[in-house]
This record gives structure tokens, C-alpha cells and sequence, in this order.
């Protein structure tokens, strides 16, 4: 019957006729109901030979396993931001590079502009574009021979629409909630490790607080109805939602 509770210290390498557990909990963790699921009734494909854990009798019951898959996209909101390109107001790049040296590794600013999105004459304006070297920055003022982008900044506002969650990793000990850096996290190798293996780069202020800094920039998109996401861009993967994950720290 394929009813075998697969306990993995009940049961032995190569024993057949293991079962699927399937335990539905509260959201304390307490069990509220476990079935094994197990095969498929020959006469009749939609019936399935189930049990009770605690229970020898088997049952044949009509069930769709389908609901049953442990593949990630069928469990969550893929849509990341869950936005239309058409609410995009403003758009704030920050560009800066993140050079390792034997002190560790450093932030290098390039430039910050912020653009947003005129609906009544569909054009993008320049609000401010500054050049910065170090501390300090330039205003940087568009002549009458230059003009933005609209082309590319029309994409970027596309790719927010159409970012797309495939897999998740645990954060790491030390980043709060609100993914906000704690002094911790710098103290604790394996965690700053893996911050920094994903392009992320953690670094004190002057004011003692520990901000995140990512090696490929950050965007700022504001919607018209006021909500701010901040989007920082680490390492890519090198790998597709079809490919096998890295191995993780933890389940997520």
C-alpha cells in the first residue's frame, strides 16, 4: 500500500513502500492532523491508499496530490514587489563600487540621481544628479544638448515589475527583521562570510550603526501612492530557478 511512516528512525536504507507524511500544524507548531499518503489504487487512479500514523487500518480515499508538491514557487507569492510599472513615481540610483583592500573591503560612491516620471507629458526629468568622489559631492546639471535615458530608465521601471521570487536563503545571525545590520553581525565570521559571498557588504558608521552596502547598487523606487521600496543588489547567482541551490546555513 506505500503506507510506511517515513521515520527515519524506524526504517532502514532500501526498505520499500515508504509512504508520504503529510502534518498540517497550527501556527504555534502544534499538529493538528497527520496522514501518510501512499500509492496509487489500481483500478482506480484517483483513489489513493492512505493511513493514520497512529493507526494500522488503511483506507482508500479520493485524493489530489497535486496540493501535496514541496516544490518552493508553488508555496508562495512569486511577484516580489507586487507593483505595476505604472505606479512607479521617482527612481533614486545610487551608484557606488565596493573595493576590496587589505583593511577589508570599502565603499567607493560614483554618483546618486533621482528622475521621476511626469504621466502628463510621459517624460522623465532630472530632480537631481550628484557626481561624488569620497565625502564630497558635485551637483552634476544636465546641459541643453543632454537629456535622460528615457529608453533605459523605462526598462528599469519594467524590471521592477517583473522581479520575480525563485528561492529564498535564511538570513544570516546578526541582520534584524528589518534587515538592519547589528554590531553582532560583524563580530560573527560565518555570518559576515556569508554576507559578503552574496554581495553584501556590511560597514560601520560614524554613528555607530552598522549599514549594508551592496556590491552592485541600490535603487530607490517611490509609487505614486507614497510607498518607497529600496532595492540592493548583490552577486549574481550564476544560476537559474531550474538549477540546484547553493547549499544553504539553514532551511528557510
Amino acid at each position: 500500500f506505500g503506507v510506511v511512516e517515513p521515520d527515519p528512525e524506524k526504517i532502514q536504507p532500501g526498505e520499500e513502500g515508504i509512504g508520504t507524511l503529510v502534518r498540517i500544524i497550527d501556527p504555534k507548531g502544534n499538529s493538528l492532523a497527520n496522514i501518510i499518503v501512499g500509492a496509487t489504487e489500481k483500478d482506480n487512479p484517483k483513489h489513493r491508499f492512505v493511513r493514520i500514523p497512529s493507526q494500522d487500518i488503511v483506507y482508500i480515499v479520493e485524493l489530489d496530490v497535486a496540493p501535496l508538491t514541496t516544490e518552493f514557487t508553488k508555496w508562495i507569492e512569486p511577484d516580489l514587489l507586487k507593483l505595476s510599472s505604472t505606479d512607479i513615481q521617482t527612481l533614486g540610483i545610487r551608484d557606488y563600487s565596493i573595493l576590496t583592500t587589505n583593511q577589508g573591503a570599502v565603499l567607493s560612491p560614483n554618483f546618486d540621481a533621482d528622475v521621476s516620471f511626469t504621466t502628463t507629458d510621459g517624460k522623465w526629468n532630472a530632480d537631481s544628479i550628484r557626481i561624488r568622489e569620497g565625502a564630497n559631492s558635485t551637483p552634476r546639471v544636465l546641459t541643453d544638448s543632454e537629456q535622460l535615458n528615457a529608453t533605459k530608465l523605462n526598462e528599469i521601471r519594467n524590471a521592477l515589475d517583473s522581479l520575480r521570487i525563485v528561492d529564498v536563503r535564511r538570513k544570516p545571525k546578526g541582520l534584524a527583521a528589518n534587515l538592519k545590520a547589528e554590531n553582532a553581525l560583524l563580530e560573527d565570521r560565518e555570518s559576515l562570510s556569508a554576507m559578503i559571498r552574496r554581495g553584501f557588504i556590511p560597514q560601520k558608521g560614524q554613528d555607530g550603526s552598522t549599514e549594508i552596502f551592496a556590491s552592485s547598487g541600490e535603487l530607490l523606487a517611490t509609487l505614486n501612492d507614497g510607498v518607497q521600496y529600496l532595492v540592493r543588489f548583490g552577486n549574481t547567482t550564476g544560476e537559474s530557478s531550474e538549477t540546484k541551490a547553493e547549499p544553504k546555513e539553514g532551511e528557510a
